[in-house]
């Protein structure tokens, strides 16, 4: 076990401990100074891809310096990759039937319902950086597709996605969109197509700042968008 000297490195350990493993560990003083890369990558991971075969592990496990993801080195020392991982998981599930098709059930309105099985096309190159630098320019470059993939399922070319005409029929003059953080982005977005759509004039502000505004800005609509539903500076812009 290789937590890094970060948050898990005391904690993890135990925990396999107490489920009857036999842990040795590796980088598990939870000091806060990364022997190595903070990532669970396979370059910051050559000590323990050393350490499993030599020990005759059965298992390496490494965790990022505050835990939250976790890679895997196999009893011969090779790095499993993260789409790989839980391949393996799945297929140790089903083979010990640890759920079953018929484990999963489907609440609907309170009442259970079937619902047909799709199946997800994708390929394992699509878990890849795919010649990116890194993931996030890889996620930047890839929002068109995903946003497309997203509507598709949503919507059909001979239906509008969303009725609109009562908001012209109401004589709306103007719009407010409220929103925080990445919200503000979508916000921003929303701003132009309102504009585009209805030709009024169309504010997009952050709810932070609204806050502290002596009186608001849009006479007839406002949008308020929150992801959590509980974005503290949006629920009081909204009183």
């Amino acid at each position: 076990m290789d937590c890094g000297c970060g948050a898990a490195s005391v904690i993890t350990p135990e925990l396999l401990r107490r489920m009857g493993c036999d842990v040795l560990r590796l980088n598990c003083n939870p000091s806060g100074f990364f022997p190595h890369g903070v990532e669970p990558t396979q370059a910051n991971l050559t000590e323990l891809m050393k350490t499993v075969p030599e020990s005759g592990a059965d298992l390496g496990i490494a965790h990022d310096g505050d835990a939250d993801r976790m890679m895997v080195v196999d009893d011969h020392g090779e790095f499993v990759a993260s789409d790989k991982l839980l391949v393996i998981m799945a297929e140790e599930m089903r083979a010990s039937r640890v759920v079953t098709r018929s484990d999963i059930k489907i609440k609907r309105n309170g009442n259970y319902t079937s619902v047909a099985e799709q199946k997800i096309t994708w390929s394992v190159e699509e878990a890849h950086k795919a010649g990116y630098e890194h993931f996030m320019l890889k996620e930047i470059h890839e929002q068109p597709r995903v946003v497309r993939d997203t509507l598709v399922g949503y919507c059909k070319e001979s239906e509008p996605i969303a009725e609109l005409e009562w908001m012209r029929d109401a004589g709306i003059e103007d719009m407010l969109i409220l929103a925080c953080g990445t919200s503000y982005n979508a916000a921003l977005v929303g701003k132009y197509i309102f504009e585009e759509l209805f030709r009024i004039p169309v504010r997009a502000e952050l709810a932070s700042e609204f806050n502290y505004y002596p009186h608001t800005l849009a006479k007839t609509m406002a949008i308020v968008i929150t992801q959590s539903g509980e974005t503290a500076d949006v629920l009081k812009a909204v009183r």
